[in-house]
């Protein structure tokens, strides 16, 4: 019998290790969805949780392979897409969110060196450590705002406005990483010269977006109205865009989701053509496969030492104290209300691709030991959890209340 059994195994068509990765993804962000739906909670929880059940955590079903790897980045593309889709380029020409921005980056990475300096580190794994923990994970927060329906308000807007410029900044610091862990040495003039090339492509790609393939696209639709069995080219037409500009992004230096954000902003003024339509519904898909692989990518038995949850803590504590209260005063510094700038500074919380970039980058040059790369790794992971869960309750507070006064 068992010899029959893997005979009729042996014949059986192959199934492809690509669908099975992405059915079991699929599979798990639907059970994700309900989860978080019966505890009443941000869906990208849900996903969070279900990744790192299945993940190397605990069961072990599904590992951060590449091609989980490419699904999420497809993923994030199309959340940031979506976003930029529905803002105006008003919403980011807006002197809070340089403040924001900037003051998310310098006092995460002073506060890091001298922390890690406190624990023994020299000064250039100290230096990357601040780096780490200072980068924001734009599309956990952007997706909690879309989920709550809070894109439209103005906090919202200026932490948008901040991810652009905390994206530059980001890019600046991992250059410094990458020079003292390569060269041992920092170029000011490479510095300021990826500074100008990055600012060259936000607006120049703005501009062309805008002025040139707004109405390519509109032309686009209305040829496709004349010829209804290519009526699907615009929104492939504005996929490509989408993809594009992620590309050229990288070559400037900035992350292909801020390209994928730049894209959508540029054409976010055309309505024809139903691309709108189609990215949301790709975002849902390709979305919440994105919050799943990030469930995945975690290994927490990486932190499960004495050493290591000590470490972890360490970074945690760090990062989200710092981050909230930089986010939180700066927003103040402009009379943003309190609750206002409480979002504003939870929504800084996650940490970002940035900051596993510049842990791979100093473990893999033997600056930062494996146990502080797991570190961030565990805390990437708890701060993406944390921050949906802290603007939630914050939205949930009522301050409209008679004879209460928020200050």
């Amino acid at each position: 019998m068992r010899e029959r059994l893997k005979a009729g195994m042996a014949d059986a068509p192959a199934i492809s290790g690509i669908a099975l990765q992405i059915s079991l993804l699929l599979f798990s962000s639907l059970v994700g969805f309900f989860i978080a739906a019966r505890f009443k909670q941000p869906s990208i929880l849900g996903g969070l949780f279900i990744g790192t059940l299945i993940g190397p955590s605990f069961l072990g079903i599904v590992s951060y392979s590449e091609t989980i790897q490419t699904v999420a980045l497809i993923g994030a593309i199309f959340l940031l897409f979506t976003v930029g889709l529905g803002m105006k380029a008003t919403d980011l020409t807006d002197t809070r969110a340089i403040v924001v921005a900037t003051t998310g980056q310098a006092i995460p990475i002073g506060a890091g060196v001298l922390v890690s300096r406190a624990l023994g580190l020299d000064w250039i794994a100290s230096t990357f450590m601040g780096i780490a923990i200072a980068s924001t994970g734009t599309a956990i927060t952007v997706k909690v705002f879309s989920d709550l329906g809070k894109l439209d308000r103005k906090e919202a807007k200026v932490f948008l406005g901040a991810t652009v410029f905390d994206d530059i900044l980001a890019l600046l610091a991992l250059s410094i990483a990458q020079q003292v862990a390569f060269a041992g040495s920092i170029s000011l003039l490479s510095l300021f010269g990826r500074l100008v090339f990055a600012v060259i492509f936000l607006v120049s790609a703005y501009l062309l977006g805008k002025r040139f393939i707004s109405e390519r696209l509109i032309s686009l639709h209305n040829w496709a109205m004349l010829n209804r069995e290519y009526e699907h080219a615009p929104m492939i037409a504005a996929v490509f865009v989408a993809f594009s500009y992620g590309v050229l992004a990288e070559l400037f230096g900035l992350s292909s989701l801020v390209g994928a954000f730049i894209a959508g902003l540029s054409i976010s003024k055309v309505e024809e053509g139903g691309h709108k339509e189609g990215a949301r519904y790709l975002e849902m898909i390709f979305g919440s496969l994105f919050f799943v692989s990030l469930g995945v990518l975690v290994d927490l038995k990486s932190v499960f030492s004495l050493y290591g949850l000590f470490l972890f803590l360490v970074v945690f504590v760090v990062s989200v104290s710092t981050k909230f209260l930089a986010g939180f005063f700066s927003s103040r510094l402009f009379r943003l209300g309190t609750k206002e700038s409480a979002v504003i500074g939870a929504g800084m919380i996650p940490l970002g691709e940035i900051s596993l970039l510049v842990g791979l980058i100093g473990v893999s040059s033997g600056i930062l030991s494996k146990e502080l790369f797991s570190a961030i790794i565990a805390a990437t992971f708890a701060t993406s959890i944390l921050a949906p869960i802290a603007i939630k309750s914050l939205y949930s507070v009522r301050t409209y209340k008679k004879n209460v006064k928020i200050y």
